[in-house]
Order: structure tokens, then sequence, then C-alpha cells
């Protein structure tokens, strides 16, 4: 088991599913209970509220987000 942290501010998360390549999706919470979903990925997490197009499918999510995790080189 692993602590995959909050968002900024967020007092709590939840990982809901994860892949064969490590990737977590779940959710960061706020102190009111609002949700965020986000992404881990090679120990970052993203916001996906902020990188993915509203009504994107969920490969498509997960694409764009690992895509924007990434450090540039």
């Amino acid at each position: 088991m692993r602590d995959l942290h909050t968002l900024s501010g967020d007092v709590a998360s939840v990982g809901l599913g994860i892949n064969d390549m490590g990737d977590v999706v779940g959710v960061s919470i706020d102190a009111s209970g609002h949700l965020r979903a986000v992404l881990w990925h090679d120990g970052g997490m993203t916001d996906l509220s902020k990188v993915v197009p509203s009504g994107s499918t969920l490969n498509t999510s997960i694409r764009v987000a690992r895509s924007s995790a990434r450090p540039s080189i």
C-alpha cells in the first residue's frame, strides 16, 4: 500500500482503480466534500478536471492526463 497524498488544499483522497502500468485513478476531496478526479502517474498527481475536455471517454481522459503529467524533455 502507498500513500498517494491529495491535491493542494484537499483533506483526503481515494484510489479507485489501477492499470497494469501502475497508473491510479481516483478522487481528491476538499474540506467541503467536493470531489476532483485525479490520476497518479510516475509519482505525480494530475487534476483531471484541468486537463481533460468535458464529455471525454475514460481512455481519452487517461491518455490526455498521462501526457500532461510527463515532465518536458
